[in-house]
């Protein structure tokens, strides 16, 4: 049992890693405040991840928006 959950935690680690290495991923809570962002979203952005988290989600804006 413990080697099916330690073997499924790896596959998940696995996908987690592919996805956050090739797409912009933003997590935000249910008051819309980012609560995680990979680095392609904030090279992306243009900012740290330290002036991202917390912050509400519409304060990241695309120029063309």
């Amino acid at each position: 049992m413990i080697f099916k959950i330690k073997e499924k935690t790896k596959i998940l680690n696995e996908y987690r890693h592919i996805i956050d290495s090739t797409a912009l991923v933003s997590k935000v809570d249910i008051e819309g405040n980012f609560i995680y962002v990979n680095d392609i979203f904030c090279n992306n952005a243009g900012c740290e991840l330290s002036e991202i988290i917390g912050k509400p989600h519409k304060t990241i804006r695309h120029p063309d928006i």
